[in-house]
Formats: structure tokens, C-alpha cells, sequence
């Protein structure tokens, strides 16, 4: 959803199709801001899966992340030096295959499934496929503890990124609470007036507090929701390679 749809669907839930609701667009962008802000913080499934390609460099270990991205999992490398020509990639190969052997037709049990899990990953370590790292997420930086071998080459970041702005206008649950944010603030700029005057020279009370109180008791019961497990996010978003 793009920004202008957005604001126009809170303008209009706010009564705007009926009467003049004086929100501009600074006031609605503040409300969005804050209701994403809160989801960011509250929610449970508020990012992204993705899989980045970072080009690293021999002898560089910093690394400058785009500012998408919140969580580095895990960094994998590609494996170019195993061979079985290679006395050690055989050795590794051996030493990870060659005990499964043992078990015959029908005896594979948990134990030994657990036990060839420890064996992956002792080869992992042994051909250096896993990259040890340091995420820096205030500065959003990540660094290695070991140069890179190669120049000009990539490696993959198991992350989780933010969604665009776009896509958190998508969410039903942030569109409620910049609907909350909105009307409080009508509410709050209402309430320094008790009455205005009207075209016909009467004047029309207005009651801020009340649109205050039901603003601050629709974002009690959002809280609730997403705390609940309710968060009114889209059903699919797909693991992207960045």
C-alpha cells in the first residue's frame, strides 16, 4: 500500500468522507511512524527470511550492511577446495562417511541421526564452510575474525531484514494503530477548544476527550491482540535472496 493510499483510508475511517478532518500530512506520517516503531518493538513476525550475497575481500574483515537488514544468523561460505584428490578432503570426507557403514538396512536410529548432525558439523569446521563473525547492529556493520581467502567473491548472511514502508502499511494491525495515533491527536487538538463556530453563527462543541479515551483503549486492546498472536500481518512473505 502505497503512503497516499494509506493516509486517505485513515482520513477516511476518521469520518473524513462526512466532515473536515483537519489532519495534514506531517500529523499522518507521524502516526505511521509510531505505529511501526510499536510493531517493530511488540511483534513477533515483524521481518524477513532472506539470504544477502555480501562480495568480500581478501585481507578486508569490516563490512558495511545495508540498513534493511536487523539479524545476522548465521554467515556460510562456498566450498571450492574440496577434492578427493585433496589427502585432507578425503581425510574429512572418511572421517564424516565412513562410520554410517556400520548400520545396516533398517538400523538407523535417532542416535545415529544425531550422531551424523555432530559429524556435519565437525566438517563444516574442518573445511572452514562456516564463517565466525561479529554483528555490530548499532552501526550496522559485520566483521569477520578471519581474512577472507579470496578476493571478488561472495558469501551468503542467514538474516532478517525489515520489511519496506509499503509493506508495513499492508499490515491490518498497523493500519489500526495509526488510526488510534490519528484520532488521539484529533482528539488532543479538539479538546483545546470546548466549541467552534459553525457557518449558520451557532457554534458545534467538540469532545476531544472522549475521541482521547476511545484512541488510548483501541491501542489497549491492539497491545492485547499482539501479545495474543494477532497481528493482522500479510499470510506469506517469501525468503529472498538480496
Amino acid at each position: 500500500m502505497t503512503k497516499d493510499e494509506f493516509n486517505e483510508e485513515i482520513i477516511i475511517a476518521l469520518g473524513g468522507n462526512l466532515i473536515d478532518v483537519e489532519l495534514e500530512d506531517k500529523e499522518l506520517d507521524l502516526a505511521f511512524k509510531r505505529a511501526k516503531r510499536t510493531f517493530q518493538q511488540k511483534g513477533s513476525n515483524n521481518m524477513r527470511r532472506q539470504f544477502f550475497r555480501l562480495r568480500v575481500n581478501k585481507c578486508q574483515q569490516e563490512y558495511q550492511l545495508p540498513s534493511n537488514i536487523d539479524t545476522v544468523v548465521k554467515v556460510i561460505k562456498p566450498i571450492t577446495g574440496f577434492s578427493v584428490e585433496n589427502p585432507l578432503s578425503l581425510a574429512v570426507y572418511n572421517e564424516l562417511f565412513y562410520d554410517l557403514g556400520n548400520y545396516g538396512a533398517g538400523g538407523f536410529d535417532f542416535v545415529s541421526y544425531e550422531f551424523t548432525l555432530q559429524k556435519i558439523e565437525n566438517f563444516h569446521r574442518y573445511m572452514a564452510y562456516d564463517a565466525q563473525f561479529q554483528h555490530d547492529k548499532h552501526r550496522n556493520t559485520i566483521r569477520f575474525l578471519k581474512n577472507p581467502e579470496r578476493d571478488n567473491v561472495f558469501w551468503l548472511l542467514d538474516c532478517y531484514s525489515n520489511l519496506t514502508d509499503d509493506e508495513y502499511r499492508d499490515v491490518l494491525w498497523i493500519q489500526s494503530w495509526a488510526e488510534a495515533e490519528a484520532q488521539e491527536m484529533l482528539g488532543r487538538a479538539y479538546g483545546k477548544f470546548s466549541s467552534v463556530p459553525d457557518p449558520s453563527g451557532g457554534s458545534v462543541s467538540l469532545n476531544g476527550d472522549q475521541l482521547v479515551q476511545d484512541a488510548q483503549r483501541k491501542k489497549e486492546q491492539l497491545i492485547e491482540d499482539i501479545l495474543n498472536g494477532w497481528e493482522g500481518d500479510p499470510e506469506y512473505y517469501e525468503i529472498r535472496m538480496g
